[in-house]
């Protein structure tokens, strides 16, 4: 009567109906509803399995977090608690209330090692010995630590009885000989050292058969992982390193005051809240605060709060607790061994550090869809030195489906790393020459060149040198044999040539991969075997220097002296007195020259200015500083500097020389002749030295006066090559580029004309001059109404600019004529409009495209009054004058 009575709750129609949640993955309605710790996201039990299961990820498409089955939440609903299901304080499992138990429903039936508990509102069968439990419950027991399947002839360890396929350990022992647990650092292992792990795999068995094991099984496998968690271990892995990259806050409680070597108590979900107590070795007696904790490698502050939060078994702080940064801004390349220099958070000396990426750094790989290369994960790294400060090398390769860069600004920590040891290897010096591997077209975006290392036979045969020894160092190059080619790639690593012919790879070259691009914007071929470039190995602290001074690596206003840095502000200058100051001059003139010397302008100027900043009595840097602003075309700032040094001392030649060239190359060749008299009247001696600028203003005023002769004869070719050549002389003569630009606008080459005003000229340029040619270049092109809007503007502000008015003029009446001759042919008076346009055609000859048009309204009336023969000519000379129409 009680059970006619009670409602079936195993009958779902007897529950109320309950709003529904979309699975993520399926996009139906969810089936046992779970969500993943990460982001919350739901979908179905078998859904969410079969997803972690294949790929290792969150399915949140905006999450894509690395996770396991064990982070799986059952969903917990208000009606639940009708049905007689609980859910444990661990969310870990939840029973269904359909399933029969041996006790009574008033007697709960608990797991007390995972803190689990489930009742039911039904009695138990009779017919059944022992209680089953879902495949939620037990797939992760079941699970390789692999490759995240159902264990097929499953196997422990030794070491730290982690379990996993037989294949899978197999597999993973013969290549890397090491453990392969989250927290082992056991090494040398063998296949002998695997076990098989019967209760695993009678287990397996069973699930595969029923889709779900005993009670009795759930206890054994559950015994066994309380005893694999009971294990202290320390790791080393790559895997679990990467997951450690931020240190979490209880590492950081421990690093400060307290040995290395800390345990923290396991902690059950269901044991009382007075057990929980971590034996951090008397760390209140030595009164650390546990409201503000600094760490020493990530300099992280963390509060009491996260402290109790990030509480977890972890057997050892990470030994990867000092941080790598990037020095200067770099930009990384897909597809290309990048090798960047980082700076080091060392304090004492070391020489061979341990490198891996940072969890910073692997996301931001992530997020850009780069896949990592495996021979980058883990990396040993010689420390340099430089000014009290440590640095080194780090190798980063990663792949991506098109071949772009990434920027990663000054500062970002990029790796971690942990000492090895002051043992520092022998090394030999050796110096190379670079040639190139294939043809290669180069031109001013950076392009990858294959090149071949090539080193004398004797190094090898007598210093006993391979080439696999070779591959193991870093190398830098110490000169460019290219003046056209700027290699960006200064530091790189070598690889051996595996894929050459027999004989070559007999010769013992080497391949590497430089990022190269031209220094200007001419185009140049690369041929096969052709010399570029020299490299060593010798990485010393002048290298270290070198660069870091090429890649910009140095804030402004920063100034490392004896391995601090400095602010320079007011409070530091003054501190200096007048020796220091001339003497930190001087060095930075000579760093200065050094870079100019390898055509880096830009960090050469910085140099310049920064010995100014410190000296600035001196002629020499600013005459320095002129040739900077020479070679990257800035004339003004450059003449500045130029007369600021001769202003500093009157017989400063260089000065007076340098102030020669940028008159010329504004095209001022009085002011350039006046300068170059001021430097032989110091000295006849120096004649020599304004010589080849003497030449060169003969050659301009010649190569103008060929100009005029062959404008006025109507020779326009012959004055555009005179013009081209004075423009090499003088690169930033604007009134020569107006003309070139015009001619070419006369001769109907408008792209090129175009490109003359936009590299010379800049778009918000309100000049008459350059305003006329653009309505030249729209009045040519048959576009009159811009030409005419172009024009009025030019009259408004200057409104006698004849050459504005003449093509106004004959703009007008061309205009006026064609549609005269339009309106004339509409009304069937033929040989009316046939006279208009051959009138239209007289007033411009040079306007080809208006013309071409103006000979086809003609030849259509010619059609009209029956002259074929002369439509067909008309037709004939529009089609030589405009190709395309």
């Amino acid at each position: 009567l009680l059970q006619e009575r009670m409602p079936d709750f195993g009958n779902p129609t007897t529950f109320t109906d309950l709003p529904s949640i979309a699975c993520v993955v399926c996009s139906a309605p969810c089936r046992d509803t779970v969500r993943n710790s990460c982001c919350d996201s739901p979908a179905c039990r078998s859904c969410a399995v079969t997803y972690i299961t294949r790929t290792g990820r969150c399915w949140a498409v905006d999450c894509g977090t690395p996770c396991t089955v064990a982070d799986l939440a059952t969903e917990v609903r208000e009606d639940d608690s009708s049905t007689g299901a609980t859910t444990s304080s661990s969310g870990a499992s939840t029973a269904s209330s359909t399933e029969p138990f041996t006790k009574s429903s008033n007697e709960p039936s608990s797991t007390s090692s995972t803190g689990a508990s489930t009742t039911s509102s039904k009695s138990a069968s009779p017919l059944r010995s022992a209680p089953v439990i879902s495949s939620s419950r037990v797939i992760d027991l079941l699970s390789c630590s692999l490759c995240s399947k159902l264990c097929r002839r499953g196997v422990i360890t030794t070491c730290c009885r982690t379990r996993s396929c037989r294949g899978c350990g197999v597999k993973y022992v013969t290549q890397n000989r090491k453990c392969w647990g989250k927290r082992c650092f056991k090494t040398g292992l063998k296949t002998s050292d695997l076990q098989n792990d019967l209760v695993l795999r009678e287990a397996v068995d069973v699930f595969n058969k029923a889709g779900e094991i005993s009670q009795e099984l759930l206890e054994k496998l559950e015994a066994k992982k309380v005893e694999e968690d009971d294990i202290e271990i320390i790791s080393d892995t790559v895997g679990e390193e990467l997951a450690k990259m931020n240190v979490s806050p209880v590492k950081d409680l421990l690093s400060e005051s307290i040995e290395d070597e800390v345990r923290v108590l396991d902690m059950d979900s269901t044991s009382d809240s007075t057990s929980q107590v971590c034996d951090m070795k008397d760390a209140v007696d030595d009164e650390i605060s546990i409201d503000q904790i600094v760490d020493k490698g990530g300099g992280k502050v963390t509060n009491k709060r996260d402290v109790e939060e990030n509480i977890r078994p972890v057997s050892k702080r990470s030994k990867f607790d000092q941080i790598c940064s990037t020095v200067g801004n770099i930009s990384l390349f897909s597809q290309f061994p990048n090798t960047i220099l980082v700076k080091l958070s060392l304090i004492e000396n070391c020489e061979i550090v341990k490198i891996v990426f940072s969890k910073d750094f692997l996301k931001f790989l992530r997020l850009n869809n780069c896949i990592l290369a495996e021979k980058c994960i883990n990396q040993k790294c010689q420390v340099l030195h430089n000014k009290g400060l440590f640095y080194t090398f780090i190798n980063v390769s990663f792949k991506h489906v098109k071949s772009s860069s990434y920027d990663l600004k000054q500062g970002f920590h990029i790796a971690n790393f942990s000492k090895l040891g002051d043992k520092k290897k022998t090394e030999r010096e050796i110096t190379m020459k670079i040639s190139v591997e294939c043809m290669t077209l180069v031109d001013q975006n950076p392009k990858i060149c294959k090149v071949f290392l090539v080193f004398p036979k004797d190094s090898i045969q007598n210093k006993n040198l391979t080439a696999k020894e070779v591959t193991e160092h870093i190398f830098y190059i110490t000169d460019s044999l290219n003046t056209d080619l700027e290699i960006l790639s200064t530091v790189f690593k070598p690889a051996i040539s595996y894929r050459l012919a027999s004989e070559s790879t007999e010769s013992h070259d080497i391949t590497a991969q430089l990022l190269v691009k031209s220094r200007n914007s001419t185009k140049f071929t690369l041929s096969p075997r052709q010399l570029i470039a020299e490299a060593t190995n010798c990485l010393t602290e002048s290298v270290i220097e070198q660069v870091l001074n090429e890649n910009d690596c140095f804030e402004d206003g920063i100034e490392i002296i004896n391995g601090t840095e400095v602010v320079r502000d007011k409070n530091w200058f003054a501190s200096l007195d007048i020796p220091t100051r001339k003497t930190l001059a001087e060095a930075k003139k000579l760093e200065g020259n050094s870079l100019f010397s390898k055509r880096k302008f830009r960090p050469a100027l910085k140099k310049y200015s920064s010995a100014i900043e410190l000296d600035d009595t001196n002629a020499t840097y600013f005459s320095n500083r002129s040739a900077c602003y020479l070679s990257l075309e800035d004339h003004v700032n450059a003449l500045k500097d130029a007369l600021k040094s001769v202003e500093l001392d009157h017989s400063f030649a260089k000065g007076w020389l340098r102030a020669a060239k940028c008159y010329m190359m504004v095209g001022d060749i009085e002011k350039a002749k006046k300068m170059c008299d001021k430097v032989t009247e110091l000295s006849s001696n120096l004649t020599t030295l304004v010589e080849g600028e003497l030449q060169k203003i003969k050659r301009i005023e010649q190569l103008n006066q060929e100009f005029i002769n062959s404008n006025q004869k109507g020779l326009f070719s012959n004055a555009l090559y005179s013009l081209d050549q004075i423009a090499e002389l003088c690169p930033k003569f604007e009134k020569n580029h107006l003309l070139r630009a015009e001619l070419l606008a006369l001769k109907g080459e408008f792209d090129k004309c175009k490109e003359i005003l936009s590299d010379n000229f800049d778009d918000k340029n309100s000049c008459t001059d350059v305003l006329y040619i653009k309505a030249l270049v729209s009045y040519y092109q048959d576009n009159f109404e811009s030409a005419f809007k172009m024009l009025d503007s030019i009259l408004e502000t200057e409104p006698q600019h004849q050459k504005s008015l003449k093509c106004k003029d004959l703009a007008t009446r061309i205009k006026e004529k064609k549609e005269e001759g339009n309106s004339l042919f509409k009304d069937g008076k033929y040989d009316e409009a046939l006279k208009l346009y051959t009138e239209a055609l007289e007033i411009d000859k040079f306007n080809i495209m208006t013309n071409a048009k103006l000979y086809f309204n003609r030849a259509t009336a010619y059609v009209k009054l029956g002259k074929l023969s002369e439509a067909i000519d008309d037709c004939s000379k529009a089609i030589q004058l405009d190709k395309t129409y």
